[in-house]
């Protein structure tokens, strides 16, 4: 449960929001930009980190190299994914801190790029699972503090608005356990309700409707621990009104399928 703050589904922290990042980046490096985000949706990942990291050694100008850094922090998130599927530990580790550290240098030379500051969010939140509960509590601060930051941003990013929104349902959801052991570690240890995620999730809804199955689930479960159960249910059979894209939202799918029977 140490990383109970960092379960972000995965395909919303891989693909999906980065629509609008257009009109915040530079038309320094357009090409090169062009052709690695060509590359990313091959899912040609390493050659597209490849391309990046040479390309950002030759540019000088912040605004510029922070849009090569958030993307190469996208990329290295998702090497470490298949890493972790091959069972390559080490390798996952070393693709997850190297994340972090782009994108921790994105939001360095451009604190002003949403992109930054949200895959600096999901990057950290990804390093928790190296490491103990105390670090992943304290680490939940700062995680919080970008996807805020993200969304005043751009309040267009759906996705964004959905990652604050999980972040407060998972903290509404910490164990009793969990909740003495901050209350003990920190003096004002995270806090958040389910009221708060599901005003994120209908926000990143209201945005862009039906954007993504599991938002609308999650707004669905949000209704069902604040007890309001019909709302549970419309929201439940909104979400299967949608398609799932990919093997997570098949899953998601078929989990607003029980939720609804059970209901």
């Amino acid at each position: 449960e140490a990383a109970v703050l960092c379960r972000w589904p995965q395909r919303s922290v891989e693909s999906l929001g980065e629509a609008n990042v257009g009109a915040a980046e530079p038309a320094i490096v357009p090409a090169v930009i062009e052709r690695a985000d060509m590359l990313y949706e091959q899912q040609e990942y390493a050659q597209a980190l490849s391309l990046l990291t040479t390309e950002v050694e030759t540019v000088s100008d912040k605004v510029a190299r922070s849009a090569c850094s958030w993307r190469m922090a996208r990329l290295s998130s998702k090497l470490a994914l298949e890493a972790k599927r091959r069972g390559h530990s080490e390798l996952e580790k070393t693709m997850v801190y190297r994340g972090l550290q782009l994108a921790e240098k994105a939001v360095d030379d451009d604190p002003k790029n949403f992109a930054a500051h949200k895959w600096y969010a999901i990057s950290s939140s990804a390093t928790s699972s190296f490491e103990g509960t105390k670090a992943t509590i304290q680490k939940s601060f700062v995680i919080k503090q970008h996807f805020e930051r993200a969304v005043e941003l751009n309040p267009k990013d759906a996705t964004s608005r959905h990652l604050l929104g999980v972040w407060y349902f998972e903290v509404a959801s910490l164990s009793w356990t969990l909740r003495k052991l901050a209350a003990a570690l920190f003096a004002s240890p995270p806090s958040g309700s389910y009221s708060e995620a599901l005003s994120h999730f209908q926000a990143a809804e209201n945005i862009e409707p039906g954007f993504y199955v599991t938002n609308r689930l999650m707004i669905a479960k949000s209704h069902l621990a604040l007890k309001h159960n019909q709302l549970a249910r419309e929201w439940l059979q909104k979400t299967l009104e949608l398609a799932g894209k990919d093997a997570e939202e098949q899953k998601h799918l078929e989990e607003a399928r029980k939720l609804l029977k059970g209901l």
